[in-house]
């Protein structure tokens, strides 16, 4: 038992993981999925910005086109 947990733990810094496991790859497509998560937002930010003006803007020449 003490051997097994030997060879997993060989680093100081932490666990010797599995050759097939790379945290540089998982650690990238974490920050990957982040920025398009955030691109995401401020897409939806700025397109519904642009229709809340587009609507306001109709509304307000509807009542002044009523108006006169």
């Amino acid at each position: 038992m003490k051997e097994k947990l030997g060879r997993c733990c060989r680093y100081e810094y932490g666990w010797n993981y599995a050759k097939g496991y790379n945290y540089n790859k998982v650690k990238r497509n974490g920050e990957i999925s982040e920025l398009f998560e955030l691109l995401g937002l401020v897409g939806a930010t700025i397109g519904s910005t642009c229709f809340t003006g587009t609507l306001f803007l109709c509304l307000f020449s509807i009542f002044v086109h009523l108006q006169s």
